[in-house]
């Protein structure tokens, strides 16, 4: 029991800014089980897709339309930090490539930072990576 619960605080502490256990739970183990928490065993995938007017053709009969389709990913870590990341790359090449010590992935924005939960709330906080164009 005493391992469940300096696993519990240290998860909490970093991540948590009340780490108090719930009322309903009766055990550290209940309270990991009960209490709003991020999955660390995996990642987190949203699918957008919008469509957009294509270019017209010469006899404005035919206007083609094209569906855009792009994905954001996002892997929480146990220690606070947070990678997301963001781009059309089919989430089969991604997910598996997508680890803490990633810095760049073909297709992907990535951005690296850390979470906080607040109640039932994930605060995420990262750097914004700035592209500069040597002009020209």
């Amino acid at each position: 029991m005493l391992l469940c619960s300096v696993s519990c605080l240290d998860l909490w502490c970093r991540i948590w800014t009340d780490p108090v256990m719930s009322e309903q739970a009766l055990s550290w183990r209940d309270h990991y089980l009960l209490s709003p928490h991020p999955l660390f065993h995996g990642c987190y995938i949203s699918c957008t897709v919008y469509y957009r007017n294509g270019e017209r053709s010469l006899d404005d009969l035919y206007r083609p339309y094209h569906a855009v389709v792009y994905y954001r990913y996002a892997r929480f870590f146990t220690d606070g930090t947070v990678l997301i990341g963001q781009g059309p790359a089919d989430p089969k090449s991604v997910v598996p490539k997508f680890r803490k010590e990633t810095t760049s992935l073909p297709g992907i924005d990535m951005y690296h930072g850390t979470f906080e939960l607040q109640g039932n709330q994930i605060f995420a906080t990262h750097r914004v990576k700035f592209v500069i164009d040597g002009g020209g």
